[in-house]
């Protein structure tokens, strides 16, 4: 048996390795030449649990766990002199050295270009504010600033018994960030033709417009119309934040970290907000049905007003309790957060629910405040004077136009703005009602 825990003896084990060539059935043809000194030197086999691994510090590539020597050599001879290798096989090794950086000095070059894509990420999102998945502007800084501050260590022949701690920390470093910035290629498409697209979007600040393939179903469609009609619009401004965390690439992880922070930071702020404007509403209703001889309209208008912001509170608070404990975590947690969760729209509609209820609770409030003023004191229109019903209604209707005004003035401001303008998506909605096909799923019969 032979003591893996002991650096001398796995050393002496992976000498064996490398000289039993046959036993391996390590192709002989002519192709594979040129790989087999690197096979003899700068190839390790890993053993564990799980199985082995082989691990080619020459080109940076590692193999799955029980894939055959055969099989890996092939993938390494497909992506031998290639501009971008599989990012697999890359990911696979930086994630081995990761795990053991005491077996291997790290590869020629691999500290500069880790410093050079951290200097690209820095100056990319200092000039032209993109974000990739998983570095920041504050991580992409600290990380540069620690690496520079990393002693310089003297040129060292390995294996070396005196193998400092200090070499295998800036191993383990180096790998660390070489893995994550394999894996945000991997998510990213680095080197297809979807990698221009995510970043172009990327770049955007938000999703400021619906595409047509948003209204394909009618349940799509039908979650506008509901939106608009009952709920003042407000599930919709949620899911365009929604689909903004991952800019409409949810479905493949690409959701960056400081973007998912600031939608769960948007939200807290928005449940405090709302819970802050349901309290005020609490004892506004609570002052008015303290009003003497108020008709009975009047009151129930105040009672649903008090019950629906009642009900914004205990939902605000509940959605903070289960969403504040997260605010600083990874983008992987919200990769998981938006799968589990399931429909976007739905989750919409969720988290707008404290908005919507006290956005109901001040309709119902003015108009019970109307009513009042309207029927006076019991019913009876005699009990108030005129000049009281007439200032309301006309105050009233001012704040309406001014309201209505605000909504037409900045509903389309921050639109991208397009050659060709595109059609808002009440027109559409309006063409999905006038069109003459079921609302089913079933073909169009023809006439």
């Amino acid at each position: 048996m032979v003591d893996v825990m002991d650096r001398l003896a796995y050393r002496e084990l992976q000498d064996y390795h490398r000289s039993c060539l046959d036993e391996y059935e390590f192709p002989k043809d002519a192709e594979y030449e040129g790989y087999e000194e690197a096979f003899r030197t700068d190839w390790e086999l890993f053993v564990n649990i799980g199985g082995h691994q082989w691990i080619n510090h020459i080109h940076e590539m590692g193999s799955d766990y029980r894939q055959p020597l055969s099989e890996f050599l092939d993938e390494v001879k497909e992506n031998d002199g290639k501009t971008v290798p599989d990012l697999e096989l890359r990911k696979r090794y930086w994630n081995f050295l990761q795990k053991y950086p005491c077996h291997h000095d790290l590869p020629e070059n691999a500290e500069r270009h880790v410093e050079d894509v951290l200097s690209w990420c820095l100056a990319d999102q200092v000039l032209f504010g993109t974000i990739t998945p998983s570095f920041s502007e504050e991580k992409s800084q600290r990380l540069l600033e620690i690496l520079k501050s990393l002693p310089e260590l003297p040129e060292r022949i390995f294996p070396d018994e005196k193998w400092a701690s200090a070499r295998a920390i800036r191993v383990w470093y180096i790998s660390a960030i070489a893995g994550t910035i394999t894996s945000d290629r991997i998510a990213t498409g680095y080197g297809t033709a979807e990698a221009r697209a995510f970043r172009d979007a990327a770049k955007l600040t938000n999703v400021t417009e619906f595409t047509y393939e948003d209204l394909e179903s009618s349940g799509d469609w039908m979650f506008f119309v509901v939106s608009y009609a009952i709920f003042f619009g407000i599930p919709i401004s949620r899911l365009k934040q929604i689909m903004d965390v991952g800019q409409r690439e949810l479905q493949t992880g690409g959701i960056t970290e400081a973007r998912w922070r600031s939608f769960l930071e948007s939200r807290l702020k928005d449940w405090s907000d709302s819970n802050l404007l349901a309290t005020v509403m609490i004892a506004a209703t609570v002052a008015f049905i303290a009003v003497p001889g108020i008709d009975d309209i009047s009151r129930t208008l105040v009672l649903l007003s008090a019950l629906m912001s009642i009900g914004s509170v205990l939902m605000g608070q509940y959605l903070v309790r289960i969403h504040e404990p997260h605010a600083s975590s990874t983008a992987q947690t919200g990769v998981y957060y938006f799968q589990n969760v399931g429909s976007h729209e739905r989750l919409a509609i969720l988290l707008s629910l404290p908005m919507i209820l006290i956005s109901w609770s001040f309709v119902t409030f003015i108009t019970a405040f109307v009513v009042f003023a309207s029927r006076g004191e019991d019913g009876s229109s005699l009990s108030l004077p005129r000049h009281t019903t007439y200032a309301v209604a006309i105050s009233t209707g001012i704040l309406a136009v001014l309201l209505l005004g605000i909504v037409r003035v900045f509903r389309g401001v921050w639109k991208v703005t397009n050659e060709a303008p595109r059609r808002s998506v009440l027109s559409r909605i309006s063409e999905k009602l006038l069109e003459k096909t079921s609302l089913l799923p079933f073909h169009r019969q023809e006439d």
